[in-house]
């Protein structure tokens, strides 16, 4: 035991540092590029590597330390075994950390990202005209690219005697977890048959709901369709979530791959003090993000729960001392959101078209609590437009909601939707109850 541990003494501290210069020399070699991280794990490995072997360079110190091997060697032991006990345990347990910003996944050391699929050609991300898919093959999409089985087109528009409705949206307008199996009983398709049910002739919801978009894609879709469409009406789908990130990012913002999993194209707001600036990522750290490992130079980080057990305790450090700066982002967002609001108000007053938004909460919102604040700051901001409000907090329970990390409507949610839509259409003192507008 003496005659092993001076070289153990050695050899042990040395593990650590070779690991992350030979990561580092890997990734350098491979030309893939070297982030944050990457230069974090060298200058942690150099600074090891001089506070554990400077000292047995001297002797006065290296006699000292082998006076106390025992201790040592315990200590380096107990280190080693405690975190593949905390490693192994935390993968047996499948405890998954919210790794900002990365999704709420986390994989085992063992386990090796896929490779990266292609980028999908049924879904288009235009800056100018905005997302839309393109899958011509499925009938519950229309030429346009929107779910939609109605054609946008001057010819459909002229077909469509009734009320005409053009709906702009996100995922909730799309109809997320409520037509996943094929029935369509989205808001929009219940809305359309809740009128037509009322009304002859018959009328129209033109659905141009798009996951994971805000209002400045939402104004390019009613920008482009406002003059082919013709609509009498136009409803606003307006979530207080990802909404108001998304009105502080170009349009276009989603990679999608292949295998049907996308993400954002942008990191988060690079510049505290300017709402609009952004940072661009590859389609290879977007794929990786998705896949819960951040960004590339993270992967051996990630790698490990444990780090992300320690991560995630000091990022909710970091985001209760940076409490005033995400207070301040939120209010970018909210005035990038507003901007946009009275925008989307003047192209429809503009047009002589009626302009009705559907407020719609977070889940978390449903609760009293600083999600609530957002939310009734919307509300006054709405209350300042010559729009027809439709406040769906009142409306709704936490069971209308899917589970985390979901979190879209059901379809109970969606049948309350439509009903207040409808509700409120009928109401509306420009049209009649054939569903026409007035002269």
């Amino acid at each position: 035991m003496v005659r092993v541990f001076p070289f153990v003494l050695w050899v042990l501290p040395l593990v650590f540092p070779a690991a992350g210069l030979v990561y580092v020399g890997l990734k350098l070699q491979s030309g893939d590029p070297v982030g944050p991280y990457s230069i974090a794990l060298l200058t942690g490995s150099l600074v090891w590597c001089l506070l554990t072997i400077v000292p047995l360079c001297h002797p006065r110190w290296r006699a000292r330390i082998l006076r106390k091997r025992l201790a040592l060697m315990a200590a380096y032991t107990a280190l080693l075994i405690g975190g593949v006990l905390a490693e192994l345990l935390l993968t047996g347990l499948d405890v998954a950390f919210d790794l900002p910003p990365c999704h709420p996944l986390s994989m085992s050391w063992w386990a090796f990202p896929p490779q990266v699929p292609p980028l999908s050609s049924t879904f288009v991300t235009d800056p100018e005209h905005g997302s839309r898919y393109d899958d011509p093959e499925n009938p519950n999409f229309n030429s346009q690219g929107f779910r939609d089985r109605d054609e946008f087109t001057a010819d459909s528009a002229r077909t469509a005697s009734g009320l005409r409705v053009l709906l702009i949206g996100d995922s909730f307008a799309f109809g997320s977890a409520a037509v996943r199996d094929g029935s369509n009983t989205g808001f929009a398709d219940l809305l359309e048959t809740r009128l037509n049910a009322k009304q002859k002739p018959q009328g129209v919801v033109w659905n141009t709901g798009i996951p994971g978009t805000g209002q400045r894609e939402q104004l390019l879709h009613l920008e482009r369709w406002l003059a082919v469409l013709k609509p009498q009406l136009v409803v606003l789908s307006l979530f207080s979530g990802n909404d108001l990130q998304d009105n502080v990012r170009p349009p276009g913002q989603f990679y999608v791959f292949a295998d049907t999993t996308w993400a954002n194209r942008y990191a988060e707001n690079g510049d505290a003090g300017n709402g609009d600036t952004v940072r661009g990522l590859t389609p290879r750290d977007a794929w990786l993000r998705s896949q819960g490992y951040g960004v590339e130079s993270q992967r051996l980080l990630l790698k490990f729960r444990t780090v992300s057990a320690a991560w995630r305790v000091i990022s909710k450090m970091r985001r209760r001392w940076g409490a005033t700066a995400t207070a301040e982002k939120v209010q970018q967002q909210l005035r990038a959101t507003g901007d946009l609001l009275g925008r989307i108000s003047t192209v429809c007053a503009t047009a002589r078209v009626e302009l009705l938004v559907l407020l719609i909460p977070k889940v978390q919102t449903l609760a009293d609590n600083e999600d609530a604040a957002v939310y009734d700051q919307l509300r006054a901001m709405l209350g300042d437009l010559p729009v027809t409000l439709i406040d769906m907090r009142p409306r709704l329970t936490p069971q209308d909601y899917t589970p985390a990390p979901d979190e879209h409507w059901t379809k109970a949610g969606h049948r309350k939707a439509a009903a207040a839509l409808a509700e409120t259409i009928r109401e509306l003192p420009e049209f009649t109850p054939a569903g026409s507008r007035d002269p």
